[in-house]
């Protein structure tokens, strides 16, 4: 579980084995913790995943961390299996993010989405039969979108 406060701070707790709390540790909180935001500053939005979690930043960055297992967090193909704090994603002038099963999105400032992690069943909307998507990838026939929101297997 998550929460954004007012002035765009964080806090989660619950189980983090793979440090989707974002504390830059893991281990089970039963109270909530802040999100190291050292990077990040401060989040518009936060989405969450099965086991990883994404913030939007005021500026309209995208930060992921937790498990990577299946390039949920947008890192490339050389990105850690475990990433314990928000990491940049690469992802600039977002307006809205959703985190699903394995994969996540974001909604850019001109209607336009990039999703990556799981695609197995084509959630991240490529059009590409890979079945993972190592960084922020165009969904194909989507224009004049303002929000988006991740599944276990599918993206709306």
């Amino acid at each position: 579980n998550c929460a954004r406060r007012f002035d765009g701070t964080a806090l989660c707790w619950g189980f983090n084995w793979a440090g989707q709390l974002g504390t830059g540790s893991t281990g089970v909180s039963t109270v909530a913790v802040p999100v190291d935001l050292s990077v990040a500053k401060a989040f518009t939005d936060i989405a969450l995943g099965t086991d990883h979690s994404c913030g939007l930043s005021v500026a309209g960055d995208v930060y992921c961390w937790g498990y990577n297992q299946q390039s949920q967090l947008g890192l490339g193909s050389g990105g850690a299996t475990f990433v314990y704090s928000p990491t940049a994603v690469g992802v600039a002038n977002a307006r809205s993010i959703g985190a699903g099963g394995s994969h996540s999105c974001a909604v850019l400032g001109g209607g336009s989405a990039r999703c990556w992690g799981n695609n197995e069943s084509g959630q991240v909307g490529n059009n590409s039969a890979a079945a993972k998507i190592d960084s922020p990838t165009p969904v194909n026939n989507l224009a004049n979108a303002i929000e988006i929101a991740a599944g276990g297997s599918h993206s709306t």
